[in-house]
């Protein structure tokens, strides 16, 4: 029936101690939800690692790929295009995210960060033209909103240069909605500092379908 689950497995068997051979791990095909395709269609890897006769099953998965190109570890469900649940260790090196540059001159006015695109980091060289609006979102077709799972947290920062204490932020947006800010110190920057580079932080919670709380920091270099 359309609304089965369907799925194929490739097991792999491992002799036990005490004799036997056992089907201890196994990769499935699984289909499901309603649609007739097989659009649907992840693959699940799962290891049954207790000592006994018993056959691994799809139950015991520990990580998939969704046919939607994620991939998931200890997470059935991943929400992201990688989804790791349980913790994360890392060797010795860097973890890097790629920055925008803005180029194409001074930015003013309400304007949209593309963060599927721009990433969570935005720099102008460039002295703001007037006062600004940031609108954060996915892109286009894409609200930040679908990207954030309730109960996760991001970072978002921008870099300002700054030759005018007039030209400062008004407003901080997430899909089009204003965001009432709480801000180090206790209220929002009334001014720019004229000079250098102004750093604004807005470190993002998400604490139901699209409500945000946001405590955000301001910041000059110079």
């Amino acid at each position: 029936a359309a609304s089965d689950v369907y799925k194929r497995q490739i097991g792999f068997r491992v002799a036990g101690e005490s004799g036997g051979d056992y089907t201890k791990v196994g990769i499935f095909a699984q289909r499901t939800g309603t649609d007739q395709g097989w659009n649907n269609l992840d693959l699940i890897f799962a290891y049954n690692t207790v000592a006994n006769s018993g056959q691994v099953m799809v139950d015991d998965e520990k990580f998939r790929f969704m046919s939607t190109g994620r991939l998931g570890i200890t997470s059935t469900s991943p929400s992201s295009a990688l989804d790791v649940r349980g913790g994360l260790s890392v060797g010795h090196g860097i973890i890097q995210e790629r920055a925008f540059f803005e180029t194409g001159g001074s930015p003013s006015g309400t304007f949209n960060i593309n963060v599927l695109t721009n990433g969570m980091v935005y720099r102008t060289d460039a002295n703001m033209a007037g006062t600004f609006t940031i609108n954060l979102r996915g892109d286009g077709s894409t609200t930040f909103n679908s990207l954030m799972d309730i109960g996760a947290t991001s970072v978002y920062t921008f870099y300002a240069g700054s030759s005018n204490t007039s030209y400062v932020l008004q407003n901080f947006q997430i899909d089009g909605s204003n965001i009432t800010e709480k801000w180090n110190g206790g209220s929002a920057p009334s001014a720019a500092t004229g000079s250098g580079t102004d750093v604004y932080t807005f470190n993002i919670m998400k604490t139901a379908d699209a409500t945000f709380t946001v405590f955000a920091t301001f910041s000059n270099f110079a």
